[in-house]
């Protein structure tokens, strides 16, 4: 065990812990941060890899580019003092050269740009719309449960940021909340913004299995959620083959054969390729086989096109005569 796993176990509060790992991620080389990354994701069945990676979860979605959204606050500004693009990309170059499949792609997804189409606010539900967002706001805050609990439903990030800082929410209060269809994206960060929810695993699986939970997100948090979660994840979103690969050797290797039979289906539905000839297809200058070639990866390359077979044409045979006729 690594003595970074050994401080971050000795260490009780998850507050410190991020602050610990952010200074660790500040300072040391970026070939040692990735592997290390690399090696706690494939072991979260150990305590120590596991606050490793709760923690790493928690500064990610910490200083993640924050979004600007159309109506109310969704959470605080990042500190200056979280790992910055230079940082990140130093981390990603040491990935690929090291070869760690889940770090360089967990990096890649979570600096992107966020999407502008992900800003558009969904529509309240039809039990709270008659309350305004500032009502709302208001009555997320309060410990009476009265006047929390029909926000329940609630999709828009900075009420849901409020919700989970009550501290008179229940784990079956927030499943409810981020099992609830259609969610928004960002009302799901929300959640995971607390120490308290990363930590738990229906809170998790209720997140991982929502159509809402984006690449990023998923990345981050599929080393904490239990291996049969994360395998239904993948035969049943939509993924990239880059975020079903990365999650290839999570669980020591446990959903593997999950990842492979989702790539080679993927493979094998693939769409058409369409060719395109400029000239046409009466010229001599035009060759099939090489159009083919210049699409179509070598070791893919179809046997070459051989001309449909014609059949011969068969000598007519006048008809015999009837009896009558002859002689």
């Amino acid at each position: 065990m690594s003595s970074l796993r050994k401080l971050l176990s000795n260490v009780p509060d998850a507050e410190v812990r991020m602050r610990v790992l952010n200074r660790y991620i500040n300072e040391a080389e970026p070939g040692a941060i990735s592997a290390e990354i690399q090696a706690c994701a494939v072991s979260t069945d150990q305590l120590p890899s596991r606050l490793l990676m709760t923690s790493l979860a928690h500064l990610l979605m910490e200083c993640r580019p924050r979004p600007s959204l159309e109506a109310g606050p969704f959470v605080s500004e990042p500190r200056k003092d979280w790992p910055t693009a230079v940082t990140v990309a130093r981390i990603i170059g040491a990935a690929m050269q090291g070869d760690h499949s889940y770090t360089a792609p967990l990096l890649r997804e979570l600096w992107q740009l966020p999407d502008r189409s992900d800003e558009r606010m969904l529509a309240p539900h039809i039990s709270i719309e008659h309350l305004a967002l500032g009502v709302r706001r208001e009555r997320a805050r309060s410990p009476r449960r009265a006047l929390f609990e029909p926000l329940l439903v609630e999709n828009h990030p900075s009420v849901v940021t409020l919700l989970a800082r009550n501290t008179r929410l229940r784990d079956l209060d927030a499943v409810r909340m981020m099992a609830l269809r259609p969610q928004h994206p960002y009302a799901l960060w929300a959640m995971l913004l607390r120490p308290r929810w990363l930590s738990s695993p229906t809170v998790l699986e209720a997140i991982a299995l929502n159509p809402a939970c984006q690449p990023w997100m998923l990345l981050t948090i599929a080393p904490l959620v239990p291996a049969a979660v994360l395998a239904r994840v993948l035969r049943t979103q939509k993924l990239s083959p880059e975020v079903v690969g990365a999650t290839r050797e999570l669980h020591r290797g446990a959903i593997a054969h999950v990842a492979d039979e989702v790539l080679a289906r993927r493979r094998r539905y693939l769409p058409p390729v369409i060719i395109e000839v400029d000239e046409p297809l009466e010229g001599p200058g035009v060759d099939l086989n090489a159009a083919l070639g210049d699409i179509i990866a070598p070791d893919e390359t179809p046997k070459p096109l051989s001309p449909p077979a014609v059949a011969e044409p068969q000598e007519s045979v006048a008809p015999a005569p009837p009896d009558s006729e002859r002689g």
